[in-house]
């Protein structure tokens, strides 16, 4: 079978045969020797089902939340990816974020309403304690998510990932 090989590769350099012939495969399929060939794609402007297809548009779905794991430093604080910081808008020194927590995550604005929550020049944030204990330990893991749009991060234990994989999975230990 490697001679074959060789064979048919040398004839492609001549330009002998098609590119889809093949020893093995016997004649041409492009040539049109098989009656069961369906024939070339027709142009979506020419035929009518593919035509509707294509009237309804390439619209795509707006964006959703992008997630992002951080570590949880040992001084209990987090840097804030890149996106979370030009979501809220900040950069400078002395930056403010407002903050509202909803049981589960803690939601940073770039305004209010909700408690001033400092931002320094690294774009990092000191997690409230009820935060930092699900994440028990320095180097532990917070989920912070951000939507394009949306002038808001979420940051969230990973175990509410766990929490919403089971709860979508039906497995509730």
């Amino acid at each position: 079978m490697f001679t074959h090989d060789v064979e048919w590769a040398t004839t492609q350099r001549s330009g002998d045969k098609s590119p889809l012939a093949h020893p093995s495969l016997g004649s041409d399929p492009v040539a049109g020797d098989d009656p069961a060939d369906a024939g070339p794609m027709p142009s979506l402007r020419s035929s009518t089902t593919l035509r509707q297809l294509d009237d309804l548009g390439h619209s795509q779905p707006p964006p959703g939340w992008g997630w992002t794991t951080v570590r949880v430093e040992s001084t209990g604080r987090i840097i804030l990816p890149v996106g979370a910081r030009d979501a809220l808008g900040v950069g400078g020194e002395g930056a403010v974020a407002y903050a509202t927590c909803n049981r589960v995550a803690l939601v940073l604005r770039s305004k209010p309403p909700g408690a001033e929550f400092s931002v320094d020049s690294r774009g990092r944030v000191l997690l409230p304690t009820w935060l930092r204990s699900p994440a028990d330990a320095a180097g532990s893991v917070v989920v912070v998510g951000t939507r394009i749009g949306v002038p808001a991060v979420v940051a969230a234990p990973a175990s509410v990932l766990d929490g919403l994989g089971d709860l979508l999975t039906g497995d509730r230990r």
